[in-house]
This record gives C-alpha cells, structure tokens and sequence, in this order.
C-alpha cells in the first residue's frame, strides 16, 4: 500500500524534525522516498550516502561491523525512530541498520537535511539531541549486553540472529548449545528461558530452529533497563517523603533552612 502524502508529513511531525516549518518539510521531501523492506534486508547498508530517515512501521536492528566479520548491535529501533542521522556528521561513524520485522521506511535527502541545518540552528539543535539521545541507547545497549540478565540476553540474541523464512515468519536457526556458547551461558540457563518465553507465547521452539511469535515482546524484554540516576532517584523517594511535610533525621522542618 502507497502511504498518503498526510502520513508522511505526520510522520515527520511526529519526529524529532517537528522543529521544521511548513516550506522546510516541502524541500526536505521534495527528494524522499519511502521505501517497503522486508524482513531481513537491510535498510541502511555500506554502501549508503547520508541516508537517513524515520522508521513509519516495524522494528529494526542498529549495529556495527567488525574487521572479521562479527556484528555488534548498537540498539533495536521501532516506529517513528530516526536512523542514519549520526552518519550526518561522520559517515564513517555511521551504523548499519537491518529489517527485523517488515518496515516502512522514510528515506530523506541527507544532503538538503544538512543544508536546513545549517541555515537554521534550531534545526541544528534538533539533530544534536536526536544523536545524544542514540549516543545514550548505544551505552544503555553495551551494558545490558555485559550486566543484563540471561533473559534480557536471550531475548536480544533471537532478535539478532532472526532470519525471514518462507511466508515472512522470522527464524533462528540455532541449537540451544550455540546460543548458550555466543552468549558465553550455561546450556540450562538458556533452555530455561527459552522455555518461559515459548510459555509466554513470544517464540516456538522446533527441532534445529525458533520461530519468533512475538518481536515486539521480545524487544521490550532486551530493553528492560533502568539506568543509574533511576536508580538512585529511587534510592532517595523515602527519604524525599519523609522529608516532605515533616522532620527530617536531624530534625530540620520541612520548607525551612533551620532546625525549629
């Protein structure tokens, strides 16, 4: 299905790029497309050049390459995320970027994008947070990988390593050994939650293969983070309250610099 030009301007809109004026929006997608992709298949490749866009629909995989061939994911994109803008920048910083599930994809004029920038620094500003904002899912990404449970790990190692099959089912083609040795976990450890996540109804387990029945539970479990200052937020709310309204510890009124 074509999506109507509404869409498109929503989607943009709707985006970080909501800073753009009306006549901005018009030079930007004067050069755009939007573009069908598959499960599987790459949205942001090697090849690209300032490509950049907003993810309209699907769930898409960020990751960097190594020398050898290894793959790193950076982070997991869903709709209405921005992809490619740190390439702005640098292009050789940027990211790959694959399918997971079927996306719509709007591809925008790299180039008049940094022409906008440059000639409004509000639009500049706005590429600037949406990249600190990517620079942070990179960390919060690299500690789930190192601190996060077996589970979060299991959960992003399916969504990483899924495949379309035939009728666009998303599959991992893996033993529970192989899995259990790419994410360095004992062999029972990881066939216990891929047990609970098939109870769940997010995956099912066939012989030599997982169907993926659920990409989008399966995301929001890899992501289950909650960063430092949360925690220390969290740590501070009962002495907050009982601050609040009261006497503290030392005995100092709520709402006045002295003890009474």
């Amino acid at each position: 299905m074509i999506p109507r030009a509404e869409d498109v301007r929503h989607a943009i809109r709707s985006s970080f790029l909501s800073v753009l004026a009306d006549d901005q929006i018009e030079r930007l997608l004067a050069r755009s497309v939007v573009v069908e992709i598959q499960p599987g298949q790459p949205i942001i490749d090697e090849s690209a050049d300032a490509t950049c866009g907003i993810l309209m629909r699907g769930v898409a995989r960020v990751y960097l390459t190594t020398r050898m061939g290894g793959e790193v994911t950076v982070r997991r994109a869903g709709a209405g995320s921005g992809l490619g803008f740190v390439a702005l920048g640098d292009a050789t910083a940027a990211p790959l970027v694959r399918a997971i599930t079927g996306c719509r994809f709007l591809c925008l004029d790299g180039h008049a994008l940094i022409s906008l920038a440059r000639s409004d620094a509000s639009v500049a500003w706005a590429i600037a947070e949406e990249v600190s904002r990517r620079l942070r899912d990179t960390y919060v990404e690299f500690s789930n990988a190192i601190t996060g449970s077996v589970r979060q790990r299991v959960a992003r190692l399916l969504l990483d390593l899924a495949v379309a099959d035939v009728g666009g089912t998303m599959v991992v083609r893996a033993s529970h050994y192989l899995l259990a040795e790419m994410l360095g976990a004992a062999r029972e450890s990881v066939g216990h939650e891929l047990r609970h996540l098939a109870a769940d109804g997010l995956i099912e387990q066939r012989r030599g293969q997982i169907l993926i029945r659920g990409a989008a539970g399966l995301d929001v479990i890899a992501n289950d983070y909650t960063t430092a200052r949360e925690r220390t937020h969290a740590a501070e709310l009962p002495r907050r309250l009982a601050v609040i309204g009261g006497r503290d510890e030392l005995g100092a009124v709520s709402g006045s610099p002295t003890a009474s």
